[in-house]
């Protein structure tokens, strides 16, 4: 006995017998287990469909053979958007494309090689050369599978279609120096930095992230894998600006990250300092940190000037805007110091110039003056700088002893430099003659008190004022009783009264007045006068003897050359008849 059976692919296999060949396997000799029937007789692509068995010696066998196709290939593929890559062909079975990020979704169009094969897009059954229903795309890439199923069932190809959607995300999720840090703190939609380093600090480099893996980064302009760090970058003193500029997977999209490195300065300079009075010395230079200076004033103000723009700059402690005045700073008399302190950005660095400030003195006054032999007329004042040195007769020289004001002044008498305090040498005086007194103050200025020699006794008051040498020995001309002016006023008179002997009238003669029910003589005393006395009289008629002295000085006022006096009768006028009053001189 022998079996048969019709495989799945259309194939027999047979067991059994075989001693007349039933087995169709070209032999005799039977089998235990299942022999393929020899298939000669099945034309290319046909498969037997049925059979029928017979006895143990033979068998009969119905046969309905037909071809099946086991070709599982495309002719065609195409997408509603993006082109393939590379370009189809059927023996390609993997491509890539990409579409813009506003596609969402593509549909794919499959075409079979041979029309009884089948295809599926993602799994679902499409007909051929007709689109797949619409894929749904992810921003990055979505791959779409096509597979395609021969006539035979058996034989399959799969197509593989991976789409791009790409991203237009170009941000940054990560920021970092190598030096420095991020201010503010980093955060993907801040792009404007700043980071502060050491002056030691010559260079950093810069680690950008970026959000999405497909986007590129440049900083400074040159290319860098996202989570590594740049090449060095230079830094210069001051600040250095980097550019980080991500441009998205499209190619279009870009964001551009600036961060500001500032490497702090460490240079702590003036490139300028100036005076509001006074001027520098030595003139003024960077590298020099100690000046000097001489004021008048009682208050000056600095101008410094910082090398570097981000120093800071105080004055005798006090903040000063680089280029700007300082506050007034007040000055005594003296040695003035003024700090101005430089701190350069590193906050560290500091450099100091000292302007020592002398204010000098402009007092040139006398506190004292003082003359011996003789007396100063007016008495002293410091702000009274003529007088009248008033000799003796019997003087040929006199000392001037000057006091200053301010300790810092010089003195000179008659050309001869004086300590203040201090007596000077023995000059040598004839009348009239004039002693200059000039003292010089710290800073130069000078005032000059001026004494005009006046030797007393009327020997020197002739001298004086008769000039003509013929009238001065002429005895009926300069002789006490003379009068010479013909106004019956004797020299003596004129003497007595600090008036000119040559002129003739009644100017400075003695005046009558009433004051206060009392009458009053004012009268011209002359302040060389030594050797001459006063007497006012008053009386009550002009007969006879009856003059007696009126002794009440009412004022007696400087006028220069001579004071004038003013006395007042002992008794009022009210109810005398007459009442008389005279000056007497007598030598």
């Amino acid at each position: 006995a022998h079996s048969l059976a019709l495989c799945a692919d259309g194939s027999l296999a047979a067991w059994g017998s075989n001693n007349n060949g039933q087995l169709g396997n070209n032999t005799i000799i039977g089998s235990s287990v299942p022999t393929a029937v020899t298939r000669t007789t099945l034309g290319s692509g046909e498969k037997f469909t049925d059979l029928a068995t017979g006895s143990s010696a033979s068998h009969v066998m119905a046969l309905a053979a037909f071809h099946v196709s086991s070709n599982s290939t495309l002719s065609g593929l195409a997408l509603s958007s993006g082109s393939l890559s590379p370009t189809f062909a059927g023996g390609t079975t993997v491509y890539a494309a990409s579409v813009t990020n506003a596609t969402t979704s593509v549909t794919v169009t499959p075409s079979v090689t041979e029309a009884n094969a089948t295809v599926k897009v993602n799994g679902a059954l499409v007909t051929t050369g007709t689109a797949s229903a619409s894929i749904p795309l992810v921003v990055g890439n979505s791959p779409i599978t096509v597979q395609v199923t021969a006539q035979d069932g058996i034989t399959t190809s799969t197509y593989t279609v991976t789409v791009t959607r790409v991203s237009t995300v170009s941000t940054l999720s990560g920021l970092a120096l190598s030096a420095g840090s991020l201010s503010p703190a980093f955060a993907g939609g801040t792009t404007v930095y700043a980071a502060s380093v050491t002056n030691a600090t010559t260079s950093v480099t810069v680690t950008p992230s970026v959000t999405e893996a497909n986007a590129t980064v440049k900083v400074n302009g040159a290319l860098v894998t996202t989570g590594t760090a740049s090449a060095s970058i230079p830094l210069v003193v001051g600040n250095s600006p980097i550019t980080v500029q991500v441009t998205a997977q499209d190619g279009i999209t870009t964001s551009t990250y600036t961060v500001t490195v500032t490497r702090v300065s460490t240079v702590s300079t003036l490139s300028g300092l100036a005076l509001s009075a006074g001027s520098l010395s030595p003139a003024f230079a960077t590298g020099t940190t100690t000046y000097t200076t001489t004021v008048t004033t009682g208050m000056m103000s600095v101008t410094p000037t910082a090398t570097d723009s981000n120093a800071t700059v105080t004055v005798n402690g006090v903040s000063v805007a680089t280029g700007a005045a300082s506050a007034s700073i007040p000055l005594v008399l003296g040695t003035n110091p003024i700090n101005v302190q430089v701190t350069a950005q590193d906050g560290t660095t500091k450099s100091t110039y000292t302007v020592n400030v002398t204010r000098l003195s402009t007092v040139s006054t006398l506190a004292g003056l003082a003359i011996s032999p003789g007396t100063l007329s007016p008495a002293f004042a410091t702000g009274t700088t003529g007088y009248m040195a008033i000799m003796p007769a019997t003087a040929t020289g006199v000392s001037v002893t000057p006091s200053v004001t301010d300790p810092t002044a010089t003195i000179k008498v008659d050309g001869a430099t004086v300590a203040s305090g201090a007596s000077s040498a023995t000059i040598p005086i004839t009348d009239t003659q004039a002693i200059a007194t000039v003292v010089t103050a710290q800073d130069g200025s000078t005032t000059t008190y001026t004494l005009t020699v006046a030797i007393c006794g009327f020997e020197a008051w002739q001298t004086r004022v008769f000039i003509d040498p013929a009238d001065l020995n002429n005895p009926a001309v300069s002789g006490e009783l003379e009068m010479p002016a013909h106004d019956g006023i004797t020299n003596l008179m004129k003497y007595a009264l600090a008036l000119d002997p040559m002129i003739c009238g009644t100017a400075g003669l003695p005046t009558v007045a009433q004051q206060d029910g009392y009458l009053t003589l004012t009268y011209r005393k002359n302040k060389t006068v030594t050797d001459v006395t006063y007497t006012v009289q008053v009386a009550d008629d002009l007969t006879g003897n009856a003059w007696t002295p009126a002794t009440t000085v009412v004022s007696q006022t400087d006028q220069g050359d001579h004071w004038r006096v003013t006395v007042r009768d002992s008794v009022p006028y009210a109810g005398q008849a007459r009442r008389f009053m005279r000056l007497q001189v007598g030598k």
